[in-house]
Formats: C-alpha cells, sequence, structure tokens
C-alpha cells in the first residue's frame, strides 16, 4: 500500500525515535531558483553510529522503501545515500519543472504546491505581478505538523513508546525553507538576498502550525525603486497612503475648479 505522503513528517519523526539520539535533520525547501525553476526538495540526513543493527537495518529499509516511492510514482529526483557500509544515511528528493520566465515559474510553483501528493502543507498561496518597471512575487506556507502528529495514532502506541516518541519528537529538527527571485526585499524582512534569489527559513513546530511567508520585488529600472513597490503600492498601509493621497489630489482639484468658477461668475458681473 503506498504511504500517506501528507504524513511525511511522521516517517522522519519515527526514524528519530528509532534513533533515540535525536539524531535526525530534515528539510523541506520550495520556490523559484535564479533559472526559473519551480521546485520542491526534501533533504533527510540520519547518524545511525548510536544505534543497533536491527534498528538501524530498519530505518534504512524504510528510507529505501520512501525514496523508491517517490522517485517511481511521484516523480522526484532522488539521490540517496543508505548503503549498508555507512552510519550517515543521506537523501534528497527534489521534484522540479523548467520555465522560460519568472512568471511561467510562478504558475508552476502554484500548481505544484496545490498537489496533495507532493506536498505536506494544509495550505498555500502564490501570488505574482509582472509589471513594465517592477515585478513583486509572494509565496506563503502552512504546514500543520502537530495536526500530522495528532492523526498518526499515537495514542494507540505502548505508554513506554508513547514516551520516547514525544521526546523525540521535541529533538527532531525540520527546517522549512522558501527561494524567490528578487533584487529587492521589504523592510524588516530576515531572508538572505545573494545573487538575484532571496531565501528564508524557519524551524517547524510540532505544537502548533508553522507558516511561513516571503515577498520579493526585482526591478527592471532605476527609475522606479523595487522597495517603493514593496513598501507602498501592495501593503495595505501603501494602499490606505496611497488612496489617501488620491483623495487629497481628487479635492484639491475640485477646490480648484470651484474657485476658478467663482472667479469667472465674478468676471460675468
Amino acid at each position: 500500500m503506498a504511504p500517506d505522503l501528507k504524513k511525511i513528517l511522521f516517517i522522519l519523526i519515527i526514524s528519530a525515535v528509532l534513533l533515540l539520539s535525536g539524531c535526525t535533520e530534515s528539510s523541506i525547501r520550495c520556490g523559484v531558483d535564479k533559472n526559473n525553476n519551480a521546485f520542491l526538495s526534501y533533504d533527510i540526513y540520519v547518524d545511525l553510529s548510536a544505534v543497533g543493527t536491527s534498528d538501524a537495518n530498519e530505518i534504512r529499509g524504510g528510507l529505501r522503501k520512501l525514496a523508491f516511492y517517490y522517485r517511481s510514482v511521484l516523480g522526484f529526483e532522488v539521490n540517496e545515500n543508505t548503503a549498508d557500509q555507512t552510519d550517515a544515511l543521506e537523501m534528497h528528493m527534489s521534484y522540479i519543472t523548467e520555465n522560460e520566465n519568472r512568471a511561467d515559474a510562478m504558475r508552476s510553483l502554484k500548481e505544484l504546491l496545490s498537489d496533495e501528493k507532493r506536498v505536506p502543507f494544509s495550505a498555500s498561496a502564490v501570488d505574482w505581478n509582472e509589471g513594465e518597471l517592477i515585478s513583486g512575487y509572494s509565496v506563503t506556507v502552512r504546514l500543520d505538523a502537530d495536526s500530522i502528529i495528532s492523526t498518526a495514532m499515537i495514542d494507540d502506541f505502548p505508554r513506554g513508546q508513547r514516551k520516547l516518541l514525544n521526546d523525540a519528537i521535541s529533538d527532531c529538527t525540520l527546517t522549512l525553507e522558501l527561494t524567490l527571485p528578487a533584487t529587492e526585499l521589504p523592510e524588516n524582512e530576515s531572508a538572505e538576498l545573494s545573487d538575484g534569489i532571496a531565501s528564508k527559513n524557519t524551524l517547524v513546530s510540532f505544537e502548533k502550525p508553522t507558516e511561513l511567508t516571503l515577498k520579493t520585488a526585482v526591478g527592471k529600472s532605476g527609475d522606479t525603486p523595487a522597495r517603493e513597490w514593496l513598501d507602498d503600492t501592495k501593503t495595505e498601509a501603501g494602499k490606505m497612503r496611497n488612496y489617501l493621497i488620491l483623495v487629497c489630489v481628487s479635492a484639491g482639484l475640485c477646490f480648484a475648479a470651484a474657485l476658478v468658477f467663482v472667479i469667472v461668475k465674478r468676471r460675468d458681473r
């Protein structure tokens, strides 16, 4: 039977439980790279140095089954090192779609993040705006790891194993990362900007939902700063500020028209 891929996190957690030492580090990354590729990837790193032979073989077997399913059924590119001779297991699984431009890449990313077979997210939002001078990009994902855990039948385990499960969950490290094209970032944005790409990450919580948002802009001309687009035109405060400016300008024009009308009337008298 095919595994429930919405519970990939639980598979990682079980690995941590079997290790008992908490030596499991994993990451989920998605976004658009500098080559206009939309991508989704899972990286898993496991240290078996403190694990007995039987448990180590179980972990290797589980990861190999996971790699086979992602490669053969879901079309991921999978690079793995789960050989019997190594205690340091690694697995990188990536799904990549090539695109001619950033707009097409954002469309591909939106479609990819909506595919429940491939992503563990409970919700996602992808938005973009291609302009002559400024292009804006935004992505938000929500990961309900706490909900995944609560539906993984942990309560059905014996009390001793439940304790091991809960201890391992607290030690497990899972990182969520977003990547988008960028030349400018909003004020107070914690993302890293390098070589035309912005990346932002956070640790996933196993006690409450984790939500991550990345918003960027790419300026196509020095005449209109991308930061102005980010900080003003797209934010709620910026929209309100622009609205007030429009109201003031409109009021000024009306006042000027009324003044001209009065002056003309006086001359006619």
